[in-house]
């Protein structure tokens, strides 16, 4: 295994368990503070917003830079948005963290892309193979800290300082990235002449679903503590079932690497499975976020080896930042508009359809 895939595979576990540690207690923290689930859904609206016009900014931005000194970055205002959360949660922490996942995922998405594509394949399943046991560890250290402010608190910490060790670490290999080929800064008219060309077909459906998928995934990943915390589950028990949950990702993730499928069928199955997720949710049942779980264990590793392969390599960070900004403009229009519902099922039976739609989309990618 190549260097490069062996630090996508670090940074990425080690951004996941602050992730999956944050991830039960920050939305109750903002509600115990007496913000609305509206106001909750504007927050992460706006988070999207900046994430958004942030991959936008990026893209026309050269990258034959040190990626990972920009990843550094990323994290840094991570830490930042978070411990002003913790300080007086408003807009501007959520720009920061918007920001912060923009540099992030776009450059570590770069900085993996460059590899061989077996090497990607091998890192993207094998990251969620290992985030998802770091996962398991946030969720027990959660459960024992159970404090929400004390989590945000620790977490920022631990943002801070991975920042500055990585920010220490690509400058000693400062050298060895810039020996890789990059990509010079992105000629315009290059762009304007062959764009029809390069949002194909293919790529046009992929910000689709994306669009579907993540308007689900992120609607998800701050009502589901809710969700389960109306279903009568106490918040000191969160954190376990975070554990569980964890399991169930990484066993749809483990599904996904040995199952013998080409990218597309694997997402026919976690497409499907998500479906079944909503249904389960919308009719009040736990095991439906089980469900969502071993479906998002198969689609994050495929959905991202299916942008790698469809993405024209020589245009792959623009073309990535524009999907992005449209797939995440979208996302942030959805939430807000069924936000504004202040209904905490109905967006979850519009991501039963989005499923559906999902798979016939997927049906004409070739």
């Amino acid at each position: 295994m190549d260097v490069k895939a062996k630090n996508y595979i670090v940074i990425s576990t080690l951004l996941y368990f602050i992730t999956q540690y944050l991830g039960p207690y920050y939305p109750i923290y903002l509600v115990d503070q007496g913000i609305s689930l509206y106001t909750l859904s504007i927050f992460r609206s706006i988070q999207l917003i900046s994430n958004t016009f942030s991959r936008l900014l990026i893209g026309f931005i050269s990258y034959k830079h040190n990626k990972l000194l920009l990843i550094s970055l990323g994290i840094l205002f991570n830490a930042l948005g978070f411990t002003l959360l913790l300080i007086y949660p408003s807009l501007f922490s959520f720009i920061l963290i918007g920001t912060g996942d923009a540099l992030i995922s776009i450059y570590l998405f770069v900085y993996i892309s460059e590899a061989e594509i077996k090497e990607r394949d091998k890192a993207f399943h094998l990251s969620r193979v290992f985030s998802s046991i770091a996962g398991v560890l946030a969720g027990m250290v959660g459960s024992f800290v159970s404090s929400p402010s004390t989590i945000i608190l620790s977490a920022s910490i631990v943002l801070y300082l991975t920042s500055l060790t990585l920010t220490l670490y690509s400058r000693n290999q400062e050298k060895i990235i810039n020996t890789y080929n990059t990509i010079n800064v992105l000629n315009i008219e290059k762009l304007k002449k062959n764009v029809f060309s390069i949002f194909s077909r293919n790529v046009i459906l992929y910000i689709f679903i994306n669009i579907l998928i993540y308007f689900s995934f992120n609607y998800f990943i701050y009502t589901w503590p809710i969700f389960m915390k109306n279903l009568g589950f106490h918040e000191k028990d969160l954190g376990l079932f975070l554990s569980i949950m964890i399991i169930i990702l990484n066993l749809g993730t483990l599904f996904s690497y040995k199952i013998n499928l080409d990218t597309k069928n694997k997402l026919y199955i976690a497409f499907s499975i998500l479906a079944i997720s909503f249904i389960l949710i919308v009719n009040g049942i736990f095991i439906g976020v089980l469900f969502f779980e071993f479906a998002w264990g198969i689609i994050s590793p495929n959905l991202n080896l299916l942008a790698s392969i469809i993405i024209r390599s020589d245009y792959r960070l623009p073309i990535f930042s524009i999907s992005s900004f449209i797939y995440n403009s979208a996302t942030s229009l959805l939430l807000l508009l069924l936000g504004s519902s202040n209904s905490l099922i109905l967006p979850y039976f519009i991501s039963f359809i989005f499923s559906l739609v999902s798979i016939v989309c997927l049906i004409f990618i070739k």
